[in-house]
């Protein structure tokens, strides 16, 4: 499984750590919407308050959860809602999945008992942190 979010990047590098506000930037009120998922069944309480306890973070835009495939299994936030958030939705999964290959493939190339876990991804707009669980 791998759970995607996406923040913009505050000035200056921010070492909080999930389920804190530490170095989250300046307040904003934050949406509290949520895209239907992809599965008609609800996800695990564990699953659904790590979604609400991201989602409530300052300036995150979205959350995704995707399963090894790349498959949509749940979203959350702003980001995705909408005809537009659905074709954002679909760019982010998709891109989101060749990343994790590649820098994955990179990973086992340079130490063979090493996995991939945690990446962070940050741009002049955005931030993406991926989790990835083989």
């Amino acid at each position: 499984m791998m759970a995607v979010q996406s923040t913009p990047p505050s000035s200056s590098m921010s070492t909080a750590k999930p389920g804190t506000t530490e170095g989250a930037g300046p307040s904003q009120p934050t949406p509290s919407t949520t895209m239907p998922t992809t599965t008609s069944m609800a996800g695990p309480p564990e699953v659904e308050s790590t979604i609400q306890r991201l989602s409530e973070h300052r300036n995150v835009r979205g959350v995704i959860i995707l399963n090894r495939d790349g498959v949509v299994i749940r979203s959350s936030g702003p980001v995705f809602q909408g005809s537009d958030g659905v074709i954002v939705l679909r760019r982010y999964a998709s891109e989101a999945r060749k990343i994790v290959d590649a820098v994955g493939s990179s990973v086992d190339r340079m130490e063979l008992d090493d996995q991939l876990r945690f990446l962070r991804i940050r741009t002049q707009q955005h931030e993406a942190r991926i989790a990835h669980h083989p």
